[in-house]
């Protein structure tokens, strides 16, 4: 079981896919399909760099899963990992305990997705 990786922006960094066997095995022992995600590298728009980006080249990351996404935009491969880790570690936030429609079923990768995809501010 793998995480699926495309890039339209250059290869993934070596570290990154270093440390991805890591990031999987952790989602493994929780109960994470990483053979469910996607995650997608692109470059920004020129209409969204900022004078600082021409030194960081900072990317977005879309990360796919079942039929929902959340985009994520960070200075660099590692940056992501950790972000993404951090994230499928820790979704036992409650917000898996909200009410939902019982026909949608809560799988940890849902928890993973309604938690990036948060307004601002809520824990």
């Amino acid at each position: 079981m793998q995480i699926r990786l495309q890039s339209s922006a250059g290869p993934f960094d070596p570290g990154f896919i270093d440390r991805l066997g890591d990031l999987e095995a952790a989602m493994i022992a929780i109960d994470l399909d990483p053979d469910k995600f996607t995650v997608a590298k692109s470059a920004l728009p020129l209409s969204e760099l900022k004078p600082c980006d021409a030194e960081t080249q900072r990317c977005a990351y879309t990360v796919f899963v079942d039929d929902e996404h959340f985009t994520v935009t960070l200075a660099s491969d590692m940056k992501f990992l950790r972000f993404f880790t951090l994230l499928c570690l820790t979704t036992e936030h409650g917000e898996a305990r909200q009410i939902t429609p019982a026909s949608k079923t809560i799988t940890p990768e849902s928890k993973i997705m309604r938690f990036a995809t948060r307004p601002t501010g809520q824990r």
